[in-house]
C-alpha cells in the first residue's frame, strides 16, 4: 500500500473543524455555557495551536472558565501575531492586560509596545494611553462620544473597559466600568465577552445568562463528538 497523501482535503477538513469548533464555542460564550465551552475550546486547540486566527474566542472562552492566566496568554498570542493587522494587535495587548489584571498582574510594558504600533490619533491608541494613565475618565469617555450613534455606543464599551483596568482603579471602579461596558450592549464585542464573563462569575444572580438567539442558533450547530 502506497502511503496517503496529506493533501487538499486534509486541509480542507482541519479547516471545517475548526469552523465549527468556533461557532460552538461563540454559542457557548453566548450563553455562558461553560462545559460545552471547555469542550470547544480543546478540539479549537487542535485545529489552530497557535492561536493566530482564534486568540480573541479562546481569550473570552478562558476568562468565562475563570482561568484569567490562560485568557492572558491567549490575548498575548494575538499580540505577538506580526502578520495582523496593528490595531487588531494593540487590542490584543489591552486585552491580554485587562486579563492580567484580574489574575493579580500587569501586562503593562505590552501595552506600550502597542501603543508604537499605531498613530496617536487613532481610537485605540486613546485607549491604551487611559490604560497607562496618561488620559483620565472624563476626557476618554468624552472622546468616546464622538461620531455616528453606533460608533459611539462601541465606543464606550471599550472605553469603560479600559478604564477598568486604569493605574489605581478600586476593585469597586472596576465593576462599575465593566458593568457600564456590558449596559452598551454591544454583543459581540470582545470588551463585552469579557465584562459580562468576568461579572456572571463574580455576580452570577445580577447578570442572568443571555438568551438573545441562543435557541435558535443552537440548532444550527453541530454537537461536538464528546457531547452527541
Amino acid at each position: 500500500d502506497q502511503p496517503r497523501s496529506r493533501g487538499l482535503g486534509d486541509v480542507y477538513k482541519r479547516q471545517d473543524q475548526g469552523s465549527q469548533a468556533r461557532e460552538r464555542l461563540a454559542l457557548a460564550i453566548a450563553t455562558q455555557d461553560t462545559a460545552l465551552a471547555m469542550v470547544s475550546r480543546e478540539e479549537l486547540q487542535k485545529t489552530d495551536r497557535r492561536m493566530k486566527e482564534t486568540s480573541f474566542i479562546r481569550g473570552i472562552s478562558e476568562v468565562m472558565l475563570g482561568n484569567y492566566r490562560e485568557a492572558t496568554e491567549a490575548f498575548t498570542k494575538g499580540f505577538e501575531n506580526v502578520g495582523a493587522d496593528a490595531s487588531r494587535r494593540a487590542f490584543s495587548a489591552l486585552h491580554a492586560h485587562g486579563a492580567a489584571q484580574l489574575a493579580g498582574e500587569s501586562r503593562i510594558e505590552m501595552v506600550a509596545e502597542a501603543e508604537d504600533l499605531v498613530d496617536e490619533d487613532e481610537w485605540i491608541a486613546k485607549l491604551l494611553s487611559a490604560v497607562r494613565g496618561e488620559m483620565d475618565a472624563e476626557q476618554l469617555l468624552a472622546q468616546a462620544n464622538e461620531g455616528r450613534d453606533y460608533i459611539i455606543t462601541g465606543q464606550r464599551c471599550e472605553a469603560n473597559f479600559a478604564l477598568a483596568f486604569a493605574p489605581g482603579q478600586t476593585e469597586a471602579g472596576r465593576r462599575e466600568h465593566l458593568e457600564a461596558c456590558v449596559q452598551t450592549g454591544m454583543v459581540g464585542y470582545v470588551e463585552y465577552d469579557v465584562a459580562l464573563a468576568w461579572l456572571r462569575r463574580v455576580a452570577p444572580r445580577d447578570w442572568p445568562i443571555p438568551l438573545i438567539g441562543a435557541s435558535d442558533l443552537s440548532r444550527k450547530m453541530t454537537p461536538p463528538p464528546s457531547l452527541e
